[in-house]
Order: structure tokens, then sequence, then C-alpha cells
């Protein structure tokens, strides 16, 4: 398989970004669906998000962890629905130096907390 050109690449990185996933999104919040699980969470449910970086040698993979107080779950960024995703929190918990917080990430082992209420400890 071959590399693509920039234009293929654009046109994909597009399409990626419009995916939803198994997210369904609303004013207040989304659901995730899949076969495990049916998550329905509002966004100022969600007290911590954790950036997780796997180390895999030749290519990192990002996690986020999501934690309520009820419930937590992961997106990585090789799922459907991950650029979507992320979007939406940026946009929803005005979460602004989000993509600085990966390129951080990328540069240490460790997991970070990019987010947190305090108002909910």
């Amino acid at each position: 398989m071959g590399e693509l050109s920039k234009e293929e690449a654009e046109k994909e990185y597009k399409i990626k970004q419009k995916n939803l996933g198994s997210f369904e999104y609303n004013q207040l919040g989304f659901v995730l669906k899949n076969k495990n699980e049916y998550l329905d969470i509002k966004w100022s449910e969600i007290r911590q998000i954790s950036l997780i970086n796997e180390d895999n040698w030749d290519v990192d993979k990002l996690t986020l962890l999501i934690e309520t107080e009820h419930s937590f779950f992961t997106i990585s960024e090789d799922e459907e629905g991950w650029y979507y995703f992320v979007e939406r929190l940026r946009d929803s918990l005005k979460i602004e130096d989000i993509y600085m917080h990966f390129m951080i990430s990328s540069q240490r082992s460790e997991n970070i907390v990019i987010w947190k209420d305090d108002d909910k400890e």
C-alpha cells in the first residue's frame, strides 16, 4: 500500500472529523452505544479527563479516560468518532488547550489529567 497524497490525506482527515462513531450527541451531552454498554452522559456530569499515552515504540496511541460520578469510559485515537468527540469535548467543557496536552503527553510517558471539575470534589 502506497502513501497517500496530500489531497487524499486531507480528504481522509475531513471524513474522520465528521464520523460520530458510537456516539449520539445532544445539547446536554451524548450517548455512547456499543455492544457492551449504553451510557447517557451529560457534559456537566464529567468529573475528570485523563490522557493516557501508550508508547508502542514506533507509534504512540492516545486514549482519553472520561470519568463521571457513576461511570467511566475510554476512547482512543484509532477509534471511529475520536476526532469529533475531541472537538465536542473541547467546545463543551471549554478545554482550549486540549491539543497542547496531546503534544505534551507525546513527550512524556506518564498519564496526565487534562481537565478536572474542581466543583465536584
